[in-house]
């Protein structure tokens, strides 16, 4: 059996709700993925449906199912010494996934400007209800909102019956492999994926599955360079 078509690369995942199945998918394709989780576990951990495990403790089965395949990191990014710490992983990392709100990572010196000057190869894929730029970057956006704005609610559905979910987690954020991933990859130089949330909606009901978002441009050269441990 061949190796996972990802084994050997490493992302570091900083998405809330809307950017964890992405990292779920590059797990599943062997990427090594690290979720960042802010103290107290990040807020997803909180959502419903949950099981009581056999000692009694209480788990999000939506945490489980997003971030399964995952190694997780606690940092708290609004202090300096967690950011120097997410700097240094990203010092061997390949792939950062966010999303942040536009500007909160620069105004912590962790956007893509910076952590390129660490390490010129990182892609980073940022997601966002709407973009970085425009009139309604700074909107907040959750699949309802995306899917009205995107005419999705106009063409689904019936009064009686309530959206669905899925398709928010399935088309976010997915960019990695539909394009790039028909040959193994290997990373060169860096860059920066910008994903809106309503413009994948809207370009979904053009050129349909909506699986083929996955971000990730891990192109050009032949090396294949396989990293090990956590910096």
């Amino acid at each position: 059996m061949s190796e996972p078509f990802l084994k050997g690369y490493r992302a570091l995942d900083l998405t809330g709700l809307s950017g964890q199945m992405s990292g779920r998918i590059l797990a599943d394709l062997g990427m090594e993925v690290v979720k960042i989780e802010p103290p107290g576990g990040d807020p997803v951990r909180n959502l419903a449906p949950f099981i009581t495990s056999a000692n009694g403790q209480k788990l999000s089965t939506t945490f489980a199912h997003l971030n399964a395949g995952k190694a997780s990191k606690v940092l708290d990014l609004s202090k300096e010494a967690d950011r120097a710490a997410l700097r240094k992983l990203v010092e061997t990392a390949d792939v950062v996934v966010e999303s942040s709100q536009p500007g909160e990572l620069a105004a912590k010196g962790l956007d893509y400007k910076s952590l390129a000057q660490i390490n010129p190869g990182i892609v980073m894929a940022s997601i966002t209800g709407f973009g970085q730029t425009g009139p309604k970057k700074n909107l907040a956006c959750n699949d309802l909102v995306a899917l009205a704005e995107s005419g999705f609610l106009y063409i689904s559905g019936d009064p009686s019956s309530a959206g669905d979910a899925r398709t928010y987690h399935s088309s976010l954020g997915q960019r990695a492999t539909n394009r790039q991933a028909r040959r193994q990859p290997a990373r060169i130089g860096g860059a920066r994926e910008n994903i809106s949330v309503q413009r994948w909606f809207r370009l979904s009901l053009r050129d349909a599955p909506a699986l083929e978002v996955i971000f990730i441009r891990l192109e050009g050269s032949s090396r294949h360079v396989r990293r090990a441990g956590l910096a």
